[in-house]
């Protein structure tokens, strides 16, 4: 392992940092600090980035990634200008993009499991079908319906195409960990926006920064593995 990767483990507690610093301003002040949350994302953005640079001919999805983690930022940005509902479904789109993102990353490591994503979709179809879409603010605007329905089936996508069940390795469950992390705070912003049930709303943002911690420090570990595999190739 080189100066480089021994540097990379020191990156991840940056955005986490970030992140707890975001959290306590929240605390003392109730509302969020923009620019401490953009941060969190943003440098993990970076982080994916500088792996590219240590090693682009293996890396190049990082770039997606990357790209991922900007349209979250613009879609956390979005979603605190709201209302009017145009905002929410800008945010919702920005985040849409920033899950096409993850998929396209997993799926350069995953084989993609029909079985898994029906596993998962159904349940929350049936939870947007049956308890989200009959609520006045869904039930009035047929857009902001349409883009939550393809918001739901993304994110259950992008779930589904980050599990491995045939793999121990760290690295792809600290990934998939941190994509649970933001379908569950989804639902919770979905639950206090439509349902108006705000008991959880409190775990909204911590999860919300746990999900690009987790999938920044997978991507560190991940480039520490192969440079790693790589080393002991040349040693034998």
């Amino acid at each position: 392992m080189t100066i480089k990767e021994k540097h990379l483990l020191i990156f991840p507690f940056i955005p986490t940092a970030l992140a707890i610093a975001a959290l306590i301003y929240r605390v003392s002040f109730n509302k969020d600090n923009l620019l401490l949350a953009g941060s969190i994302a943003f440098t993990c953005t970076v982080i994916c980035i500088l792996v590219y640079f240590i090693s682009p001919a293996n890396n190049r999805s990082l770039l997606i990634l990357a790209a991922a983690f900007i349209f979250s930022i613009l879609g956390d940005l979005f979603l605190k200008k709201r209302p009017p509902d145009y905002w929410f479904v800008l945010g919702i789109s920005s985040f849409f993009l920033a899950h096409v993102g993850f998929s396209f990353y997993s799926l350069t490591r995953v084989k993609f499991s029909w079985l898994i994503f029906a596993a998962i979709l159904i349940p929350f179809l049936i939870w947007y079908f049956a308890v989200l879409l009959p609520t006045n603010r869904l039930k009035n605007n047929d857009i902001l319906a349409f883009a939550v329905f393809l918001y739901v089936v993304v994110s259950c996508f992008s779930l589904s195409a980050s599990i491995n069940l045939k793999s121990s390795s760290a690295t792809y469950w600290i990934f998939t960990a941190g994509i649970a992390c933001i379908l569950i705070s989804d639902s919770f912003i979905a639950a206090g926006n439509f349902l108006r049930w705000q008991k959880l709303s409190f775990l909204v943002m911590p999860l919300y920064y746990l999900c690009h911690i987790l999938i920044a420090l997978s991507v560190v570990l991940r480039q520490i593995k192969q440079k790693l595999s790589s080393t002991k190739g040349l040693l034998i």
